[in-house]
């Protein structure tokens, strides 16, 4: 059976009072957390999906078993509105594609969620045409609001997220020598119609993920605790920023200082089925062995 790499990222998720946005204060009710995602799996598929027109793309939670006090989940998403006619390689003849508008391949994307007293641990595979954590959290957010409604309750929490870290980003700081510049890395709908007078989110051709760079002025270096409130900001939920690079004056022979090599991330090894899909057994068990 062929198998694959798969990278893993690693996250806490915890609740905070709806009602007191500006309370630093979390906490965690597991039942409540429960409830929500029976309350999803409740619904029909149709009811389930979250639809995000803008990104032209679709996603729900399709499953989830109980392990312990581990919860497996499965979403499912696809990316719609992108259907050309295929090319023959051998001929250069052109045919049209069965796929409609509204149709688009099936991705999943597994994780597992150690639920915890104060807090759930949780475990995600990464890839680009899956589900991301701040996708899963929006989602938890919106049915967990519904959820309310549906009991005609006032809601009470707000589902937020935290990156678990590297422990080397401050060290490497530390040591680095002075600082030219920051690429900030972010998403085109936070550089649209505010930032540049461009309606961005029109255009699929420009890739999802944008670069905002920040240089010095000559002879300056930019400060490290700016630098430090970047990198802080992108293990938070509410930030529009996903990654950052520091460039400093040591880049020519020990390379930029980049966010991506700090997060806490695992590669694993995978079974896949025989339509390249990764077979979720095998992924799970790996899963929950790096929670444990």
């Amino acid at each position: 059976m062929s198998s694959e790499h798969r990278k893993v990222g690693f996250y806490s998720i915890d609740f905070k009072n709806y009602r007191q946005k500006n309370n630093d204060r979390t906490t965690f009710d597991q039942k409540f957390f429960l409830d929500v995602i029976n309350y999803i799996t409740s619904l029909p598929i149709i009811d389930r999906l979250l639809n995000l027109e803008k990104e032209r793309k679709t996603y729900f939670l399709y499953e989830y078993n109980m392990e312990n006090n581990k919860l497996l989940i499965t979403f499912k998403s696809c990316k719609f509105g992108h259907f050309p006619p295929y090319l023959n390689s051998k001929d250069g003849t052109e045919r049209a594609t069965a796929k409609n508008e509204h149709e688009g391949e099936t991705e999943k994307t597994h994780l597992v969620i150690k639920l915890e007293l104060n807090e759930a641990y949780l475990v995600l595979e990464e890839r680009r045409n899956g589900v991301g954590i701040s996708k899963i959290v929006k989602y938890f957010n919106e049915f967990s609001k519904r959820y309310y409604e549906s009991k005609q309750e006032k809601r009470k929490y707000i589902v937020q997220y935290t990156s678990v870290a590297g422990e080397e980003f401050q060290k490497a700081l530390k040591e680095a020598g002075e600082i030219k510049g920051v690429e900030i890395f972010t998403y085109k709908k936070n550089v649209g119609d505010a930032f540049l007078g461009l309606s961005l989110e029109e255009d699929c051709f420009i890739k999802d993920e944008v670069i905002v760079k920040l240089k010095s002025v000559p002879k300056e270096g930019v400060m490290k605790r700016t630098c430090n409130r970047l990198y802080n900001s992108i293990k938070s939920e509410g930030s529009n920023i996903t990654r950052i690079r520091i460039h400093t004056a040591q880049d020519d022979f020990r390379g930029p200082i980049d966010s991506d090599f700090f997060r806490k991330t695992e590669n694993i090894e995978v079974e896949l089925e025989k339509n390249g899909t990764v077979k979720s057994s095998s992924i799970f068990n790996k899963l929950i062995k790096l929670i444990e």
